[in-house]
């Protein structure tokens, strides 16, 4: 038996929730409106599952209070459309995600899946998701490549290009050595061990 918690959504729809997943190998323990009730609920109960309306996520903190009471349980958001929101619910761990207009059998699908230990993710949850992190990823990027010094972009323009040493020193008028040393600085700056990870880099942020 899989013990489930809920937390946020009518009133209406909590108890309808509790009466139908109530049958069968789930079991909804409790029940709380807010992050903060239910943070009670969930010391006080130790659910296996938190089923979560994604309104009530405005922020981290928000989020972590129900992580933090319930540490164990696998938490599943329902209404998590927002790029952004889904990022931060991904990253405080949430296991499993459903869109606004999801249905009871849905509902209960997630809740069975996470509980076996599994990941439960619609398709476009995953692209919006995939999407947000790359978005993110490439203005690290970005930020890493304005570190580089004028001289130290230009070079690595260049390495973009997939110019040799003997080549960017031809086109920059500068010494071989020289261009070594600026290259060696964008491996450091980039984080990267090799000239092919930085080219990959450098075009990534391109």
């Amino acid at each position: 038996m899989t013990r489930v918690a809920i937390i946020g959504g009518a009133p209406l729809y909590r108890e309808a929730l509790e009466r139908v997943l109530s049958e069968g190998p789930l079991a909804v323990i409790g029940t709380a409106a807010t992050t903060d009730d239910g943070a009670e609920l969930l010391r006080g109960t130790g659910p296996d599952v938190v089923l979560l309306q994604g309104e009530l996520v405005t922020s981290y903190g928000a989020l972590h209070k129900v992580r933090r009471a319930a540490e164990a349980a696998r938490l599943v958001i329902v209404g998590a459309e927002d790029p952004e929101l889904i990022a931060l619910c991904a990253s405080a761990g949430v296991v499993g995600f459903l869109p606004r207009e999801a249905t009871l059998a849905d509902i209960r699908s997630a809740l069975e899946h996470v509980a076996r230990g599994e990941v439960y993710c619609p398709p476009a949850i995953v692209e919006t998701l995939l999407e947000t992190v790359s978005r993110q990823t490439r203005g690290t990027l970005r930020v890493v490549l304005a570190g580089l010094t004028e001289r130290e972009q230009e070079v690595a323009d260049l390495v973009g290009c997939g110019l040799s040493n003997k080549q960017i020193a031809q086109r920059l008028c500068i010494e071989v050595p020289t261009v070594k040393s600026h290259v060696h600085n964008i491996l450091v700056k980039l984080h990267v061990a090799r000239r092919s990870e930085a080219v990959a880099v450098i075009k990534g942020v391109v």
